[in-house]
This record gives C-alpha cells, structure tokens and sequence, in this order.
C-alpha cells in the first residue's frame, strides 16, 4: 500500500484491505510480477549475455551471465547502496520511496530469456503512476 511517495504497507491483499479499507484504490497485479523501481534497469543484459535488439545475435560470454535472482537484486537493493540510496529506494519496504514495476509475466517462473519478450505493465515512482500500460481494476 502506497501513502504519499512511500510504501505505508507490505503484506497480503487481504491484510492490504484490512489496513486501508475497503475504500481505498486497488490495482490488481494477479499474475504478473511486482518488483522495486531499477535503479539500474540493464539486468536483462546480465541475465542473458544476449542482445536485447537484436536476440537472434549469439550471447555474450554466456558463463558470465548471472542468476535471474541476483541480476534483480543487483539492479535493485544493491545499485541503491551503490548510489548511496539505500534508505531512499531500492526495496518495497515500508518508509521506502513508492518506486516499482510491474511486468506482465512472472520471470522467475519462465526464466531469463522471458526477459526479452517481456512488457512493463505499470511504473510508479514516488508513489504516482508515470506509465500504464493496460487498464488495471
């Protein structure tokens, strides 16, 4: 739950109804992925060693690739710390800033190379929408 440009509360979305009320607007991210604001927003490039312009192109030292897990944290909490924003941003994480994306596939579901064909449904920075990409309930 977002208040202001900061995340007020993390949890289910029935504890979500509960600590905001039933009045309050909903965004309904069922089946897609909710992940903090990139503060370094080239992961796909880590994950896959490939070219996100040209896929057909072979990867890049591939051996070099890293866990879709840690590419996020890399691109998230850690690029944060790294900027020397970590009390800012970087986590969804009550009193944080209200940044995130939201992708229309769970990529750690489908692996690293869904990355490619992937779409930002939803960007919010400082708790205001900048980019809606489909109608959400």
């Amino acid at each position: 739950m977002v208040e202001g440009n900061c995340f007020a509360f993390v949890g289910s979305s029935r504890e979500a109804v509960s600590f905001a009320g039933p009045a309050a607007e909903k965004i309904d991210c069922a089946g897609e992925l909710v992940l903090p604001g990139f503060v370094d927003g080239h992961v796909h490039v880590v994950m896959t060693r490939a070219s996100p312009s040209d896929p057909s192109l072979p990867a890049h030292r591939p051996e070099w690739a890293l866990p879709l897990e840690e590419a996020i944290l890399h691109g998230t909490r850690e690029s944060a710390y790294a900027a020397w924003l970590d009390h800012v941003t970087g986590a969804i994480k009550v009193g944080l800033a209200a940044d995130m994306v939201v992708l229309d596939r769970d990529v750690f579901a489908e692996g690293p190379k869904a990355l490619l064909e992937t779409s930002i449904r939803l960007t919010m920075m400082d708790g205001r929408v900048s980019c809606l990409k489909r109608a959400f309930v």
